[in-house]
């Protein structure tokens, strides 16, 4: 009887210290997955970095978007979009954006989306400049366990830009999000890294790192948190630092 206690009492013991060994690597886990991304995105920017005429400054900027996205079919949502940045160096508002786009599910791991944007901007000497950006997009999305992958690959047509000849855009953006337990917080962290190819310049002269959060307000709204940094050669200011803010509307 005597050695029973003493094995009960040792399977009880190791049991709470396994347990919280669990707890504390669920708190952990995404955080050591978002600094591994993070290093592994520095040197992106660091490579550019040596292009970037001196001269050139930084920014910091806030964005506010808004997404209202509705059901048109079993495999195709509607989503409109509007945005506005804000900025330190720059005369305000430096940035608004308008549009619309359409996310269509080839399967479960494939989306095919075309979309509309029309930009404007205002340049260091106050004066405006407006354009247009037809976009084709294909995102690869594969789930495991409480990670979602992503890598989206798409092509943006820069068109009728004041004073600017068309152009083309190619960008790569790889993504993880992790689900954050308990599963009822409705609550995820994200990072991204974004590679750009400027056909103008005929090279890959942009780079944008992300991190944030993702909150789940109910069914049919969500609110995204995040920074955003981008390293440019050739733009000015070169260095922008952005907090966005991004809120999500579903109808139906």
């Amino acid at each position: 009887m005597l050695f029973r206690r003493l094995i009960d009492g040792f399977l009880q013991n190791n049991l709470a210290m396994i347990h919280k060994r669990r707890r504390r690597n669920y708190l952990l886990r995404p955080l050591l997955i978002a600094c591994l991304i993070g290093t592994l995105s520095t040197p992106l920017g660091a490579q550019q970095d040596h292009l970037l005429p001196s001269g050139l400054g930084s920014d910091l900027q806030n964005t506010d978007e808004l997404e209202v996205s509705t059901r048109l079919s079993s495999v195709v949502d509607a989503t409109w979009v509007a945005q506005t940045r804000f900025s330190s160096q720059l005369p305000n508002p430096a940035t608004y954006v308008l549009g619309a786009e359409f996310n269509i599910g080839l399967s479960k791991w494939l989306i095919f989306t075309p979309s509309y944007y029309y930009f404007a901007f205002r340049t260091l000497s106050n004066g405006g400049v407006h354009g247009h950006d037809p976009i084709v997009a294909a995102t690869l999305i594969s789930n495991w366990r409480s990670f979602t992958m992503s890598d989206r690959n798409r092509f943006v047509g820069a068109l009728d830009i004041t004073g600017t000849a068309n152009f083309w855009v190619y960008g790569n953006r790889p993504k993880i999000e992790y689900k954050l337990r308990p599963s009822r917080c409705k609550c995820s962290v994200f990072v991204w890294d974004e590679i750009l190819y400027f056909a103008n310049h005929a090279g890959w002269t942009r780079n944008r790192f992300a991190i944030g959060g993702r909150k789940s307000l109910s069914d049919r709204i969500g609110v995204n948190l995040f920074f955003q940094r981008q390293t440019d050669a050739y733009s000015r200011p070169s260095h922008i630092n952005t907090l966005e803010v991004l809120f999500e509307m579903r109808l139906r």
